[in-house]
């Protein structure tokens, strides 16, 4: 596959995730950045080292980080750090762990913002995954996963979820938010 094809299939995945919380946004008082490029802070060159997150949803409980992929060769996890694709040829070629770039992105929005944050990897389709699935969200299940961050006693309040989203859209750099 080529790189053209391969930013055009996770653009794909990305837009589908976007029309999810958009219409998840129809009933609960959602508000989510996409494609925050955000700066490390934990980093002594954090003037200069960036990130760039899939996804934040501002929740009553806290951030959420989206990290999305929408890839299609059989991807084998062989433990959290250790992840390869078998591609169609047979050829295993090692890849960076999802899971621990989701995990990143939390840990960087907490030393940037002082909240609770939670990370996810989303799946576009997850029966591409061999090996142990159970912490990874299918796109299907993503909004009963982002529903559960609406129902209880909130944490945060409405007043300050708007403030902390017109911060991430004013100050970071963001492709779009809602």
């Amino acid at each position: 596959m080529s790189f053209e094809a391969m930013i055009k299939k996770g653009n794909t995945g990305e837009f589908l995730v976007e029309q999810l919380l958009k219409n998840l946004s129809e009933r609960l008082p959602l508000r989510y950045v996409k494609n925050l490029l955000i700066q490390d802070r934990s980093r002594s060159n954090y003037m200069t080292y960036r990130t760039q997150i899939d996804f934040v949803v501002l929740t009553p409980k806290g951030l959420v980080t989206l990290e999305v992929k929408n890839w299609n060769s059989v991807i084998e996890r062989l433990s959290d750090n250790t992840w390869r694709a078998i591609l169609h040829d047979g050829a295993c070629v090692p890849i960076k762990s999802p899971l621990n770039q989701s995990k990143y992105h939390a840990k960087v929005l907490v030393s940037n913002y002082d909240i609770d944050c939670y990370d996810k990897v989303v799946f576009i389709d997850k029966s591409c995954i061999v090996g142990d699935s159970s912490d990874l969200v299918d796109l299907p299940d993503l909004s009963e996963y982002l529903s559960g961050f609406f129902t209880g006693d909130p944490k945060y309040s409405n007043q300050d979820l708007k403030d902390l989203h017109f911060h991430m859209v004013y100050h970071g750099m963001c492709q779009s938010a809602h």
